[in-house]
């Protein structure tokens, strides 16, 4: 017979079970579980044999890596505070070694998911919606490159690379299956920026820092551009046809996301006083943010969006 753990390791693996039932999302019922909702902690093999006898699966959604941007925006707006007013140094530099650690445990969960979950991952990947969310996973990269950067430039470059070229594949292949048409008017919404605009203006921003101005200036051209394009699309959906679903109308809080993050990038693209063009920009953000309060009592704000969700505000945060 199979001798019962002593109490103090079962205390452990039910703490374990809730912490990471909190941390890392949803769990999915696996067949002949029945009705049972009692949790218990996620195996520690990652062998795929042991996995399929767990009870459990972890299902790391991409939109988890919008932490990842909150709390880079979050490090940096540190790191410059502690050159401008001497606050701290270290406070930045802990934040953006959580940054890391969260970022690095979300990409080994998010490569299990393709790896051990593919159904779940090939769901959200061909979700007309929700796949749009898989283009955080380079631009968190690339903010992790920012806050590599001061403690090994190689590694930062490398990083930088991997994010870029990632987003640019990601937003060319999501592009081409929009220019097939066949989309429905009803699920446009502003999810469809991180496809190409927020890769491309991050990538502006991460390669101008690194002192490559002249691709900055080429991310910034297919941000701004893509930016004008899908706003028209996702302005016209939001006049003419009904309001967003419950569940989308979070997602107009990224509407405040193009113009910050633009206005940031163009900074870093050029040079000297901030001229007409970035306050232009910084202006259109500033109205983002007023309807976005105007239309808090209406129900239709990201003030449900839930944590992990919450980049459109980080960005600004960062910027």
């Amino acid at each position: 017979m199979r001798k019962s753990r002593p109490k103090l390791t079962l205390l452990k693996d039910k703490l374990l079970a809730k912490v990471l039932f909190a941390l890392l999302g949803k769990r999915v019922k696996v067949k002949g579980e029945r009705d049972n909702t009692t949790p218990f902690p996620l195996p520690l093999s990652p062998f795929p044999d042991l996995c399929k006898k767990s009870d459990y699966r972890a299902i790391i959604p991409a939109s988890f890596f919008g932490m990842i941007l909150g709390l880079a925006g979050l490090g940096s707006c540190w790191r410059v505070a502690a050159k401008l007013w001497h606050l701290p140094a270290w406070i930045s530099e802990a934040i953006m070694l959580l940054t890391i650690v969260i970022w690095l445990v979300l990409l080994l969960l998010y490569v299990g998911k393709w790896l051990w979950a593919r159904a779940d991952a090939l769901a959200e990947f061909e979700h007309p919606v929700l796949c749009c969310f898989i283009g955080l996973v380079p631009v968190s990269t690339m903010f992790v490159a920012l806050a590599i950067a001061p403690y090994s430039h190689a590694i930062a470059i490398t990083l930088f690379v991997v994010g870029a070229i990632g987003q640019l594949s990601f937003g060319v292949y999501r592009s081409g299956q929009l220019w097939m048409g066949g989309r429905k008017p009803e699920i446009v919404t502003p999810i469809l920026y991180l496809s190409t605009v927020a890769g491309s203006f991050v990538s502006a921003i991460v390669a101008s820092t690194f002192g490559y101005r002249e691709w900055g200036l080429l991310f910034f051209g297919g941000g701004l551009f893509s930016w004008l394009a899908l706003e028209s699309m996702i302005m016209q959906r939001l006049y003419l046809l009904e309001a967003l679903p419950k569940p989308l109308r979070p997602t107009l809080g990224i509407q405040l996301a193009p113009p910050a993050v633009g206005c940031v990038a163009y900074l870093s693209i050029t040079s000297g006083q901030p001229d007409a063009f970035a306050q232009f920009l910084f202006g259109y953000g500033l109205l983002q943010a007023l309807i976005l309060l105007r239309l808090l009592p209406t129900g239709h704000s990201p003030s449900a969006l839930p944590p992990y969700r919450w980049h459109p505000c980080v960005l600004l945060n960062a910027a």
